[in-house]
């Protein structure tokens, strides 16, 4: 078994020793790993883990194979989803709008204790109907992981609503637009007001928040090896394949949500990657 790296340690003590936790540390600085070892290190309570369709298997399911091969886990999909939570597994793999299930079901919550949101800007909008469902089903935790190495790639208030989830409301605030106008300044764009972030928006919440938030930036992890690239052949969900090759072909992409556009052939590679693992 290889030994989690120095500062993967750190970071699962941290969460071992804090029940409400916002890792935001860089990607592939092995975030998973880290949330895999501090839940061993509890002994009581299933956790339920929320994550990117595309990655529930390849990311979680891979590593606890991997790193805690005594681990009993088990990927819940819309078709097995009953039958996932009723199972004695003790990690459930599923993905973000499953929470809209789980909250018209939730005695399927019976024995969690541990959640932990992968890629929390999942849920950064306040008014979406997932958003609103993790919001109610928070509070059935006692231990509460959120993670994303990309937390306020938009704008600070991105974090409003996940630093909610995991605290519920005590560094933040209750009221979403009482936060805004602390870290935000309207103005006109020319066709409509817009808010924007103010200078020192990033400091004000880093520091309300610095208890319960573990960052490292890829570079200060220097016991991490060289790079090395290989090829992983995957199978992705139909829907997401689907996405890709209509992506692939047209350089563009409707999801329902909104338009991906690819504009060059650099950017639709880096869209197509997007894609597969969750971030789009």
């Amino acid at each position: 078994m290889l030994e989690p790296f120095e500062h993967q340690a750190v970071t699962s003590q941290f969460i071992i020793d804090n029940p409400r936790v916002l890792v935001t540390s860089d990607p592939g600085t092995g975030k998973t790993r880290s949330v895999i070892d501090a839940y061993i290190a509890r002994p009581e309570g299933r956790m339920l883990v929320l994550a990117p369709l595309s990655i529930l298997q390849a990311s979680w399911g891979d590593d606890i194979d991997k790193f805690a091969p005594g681990l009993s886990y088990v990927v819940a999909y819309a078709k097995n989803r009953a039958k996932a939570f009723k199972s004695d597994a003790q990690v459930v793999i599923t993905n973000h709008d499953a929470v809209k299930w789980l909250i018209k079901n939730p005695t399927m919550l019976e024995g969690f204790n541990t959640l932990c949101i992968d890629e929390f800007t999942a849920y950064k909008n306040k008014d979406s109907q997932r958003s609103k469902a993790i919001a109610r089903l928070s509070k059935y935790f006692d231990y509460r992981i959120a993670m994303s190495g990309t937390p306020n790639s938009n704008t600070i208030c991105d974090i409003w609503h996940p630093m909610l989830i995991v605290d519920d409301g005590q560094r933040l605030g209750h009221r979403f637009y009482s936060f805004r106008s602390n870290v935000c300044t309207s103005r006109f764009n020319g066709f409509a007001n817009e808010w924007v972030d103010k200078p020192d928006a990033e400091e004000i919440v880093a520091a309300a928040i610095k208890d319960v938030n573990i960052r490292y930036a890829l570079e200060e992890c220097i016991d991490m090896p060289e790079n090395t690239i290989r090829t992983m052949y995957v199978e992705l969900p139909p829907k997401i394949q689907k996405q890709y090759t209509r992506l692939a072909e047209d350089s563009v992409l409707y999801t329902g949500e909104t338009t991906v556009n690819a504009v060059h052939a650099g950017a639709k590679v880096k869209k197509l990657l997007q894609l597969c693992t969750g971030a789009i």
